[in-house]
């Protein structure tokens, strides 16, 4: 489809969601021109600079389009898996799922703004001509990706903790070429049900606070509802979650099936010594997982069974 068409179309189909995402909050004071040429590492610290001051308008924007801005270029750069990176490390601290529903028309937004820029200083430099500007082609043809992304995926993962699961899924993101891909961690989501930042400790005993089994079912119901509307809006998903219990892949496969897709489940393993040494060497993660947590585990960990065998990969 034509960008022009696509992107009418889309504006008209997403106008509730841009009205409800005002009305939450999400338009907001930003930088308003925050490209990769606006950011300098300074003090192993990313730092924006040059900021739009002169517009309240063009400052004044969605988070998301905010976001869409570095997305581009780092897609433009080659660098799609620091775009994936980026983008499931904005959502681990923002939690705005919503965001996603509008992402791609502001990331085709963002690229055509970078094509505009470049056709403008093409036509400005002496016999310039902006169709023969290698950048304004980049851009477009950027833009355009963007409005066909590749039909979604759906993944779990099976293991205890220790077993690498969130390993296996970070190499995922970082290998998807066109950063589509959205990782919902369990130990991140319990923790934002319950009011929690990602790496603050929840001080629960085992089997207690935001770890009972009403608390485990929460958590489940949260990942299986987010990862049904992230596919919906045509993202692929990994769900980073032990899943030890078969009717809790159940409900995993059960949306996949609702939408056609073949659940691919990837299965994390390590010897029982090594599952300990990583546990008890873990800093500055999400999980709490104690030593006394797996060995619960290993108990009623339910093994794959054969129908899910035919879809489960290595981790």
């Amino acid at each position: 489809m034509p960008l022009e068409a696509w992107t009418r179309r889309e504006f008209t189909r997403l106008e509730t969601a841009f009205a409800g995402r005002k009305a939450a909050g999400r338009v907001r004071e930003c930088h308003g021109d925050l490209h990769l040429g606006n950011l300098v590492l300074l003090n192993d610290t990313v730092v924006p600079f040059d900021c739009i001051e002169f517009n309240d308008e063009f400052r004044w924007i969605d988070v998301a389009s905010e976001l869409a801005f570095v997305l581009i270029d780092l897609l433009d750069q080659g660098q799609p898996g620091l775009a994936g990176w980026l983008l499931n490390e904005w959502l681990v601290e923002t939690g705005d799922f919503a965001a996603l529903q509008v992402l791609r028309f502001y990331m085709a937004y963002r690229a055509l703004v970078r094509a505009k820029v470049a056709a403008i200083r093409a036509c400005q430099q002496d016999s310039g001509d902006a169709a023969d500007c290698p950048e304004v082609r980049d851009y477009l043809a950027l833009a355009q990706r963007i409005t066909v992304p590749p039909a979604p995926t759906f993944s779990i993962t099976h293991g205890v903790s220790g077993s690498g699961k969130t390993t296996a899924t970070t190499r995922r993101l970082l290998d998807d070429p066109q950063a589509t891909t959205i990782r919902l961690r369990s130990d991140v989501e319990r923790k934002r049900l319950f009011g929690l930042a990602p790496h603050e400790a929840s001080a629960s005993a085992v089997d207690g606070g935001i770890y009972t089994a009403a608390a485990n079912a929460r958590t489940y119901a949260r990942l299986t509802e987010t990862a049904a509307a992230l596919l919906d809006a045509g993202w692929s998903v990994i769900v980073d979650a032990a899943c030890l219990k078969r009717s809790e892949r159940d409900a995993f496969r059960a949306i996949a099936a609702a939408r056609g897709l073949p659940l691919a489940i990837i299965e994390c393993a390590a010897p029982a010594a090594e599952l300990r040494r990583r546990i008890a060497g873990r800093q500055g993660d999400a999980s709490e997982a104690t030593v006394e947590v797996l060995d619960r585990q290993l108990g009623w960990d339910e093994p794959l069974d054969a129908g899910e065998r035919a879809f489960a990969v290595a981790g």
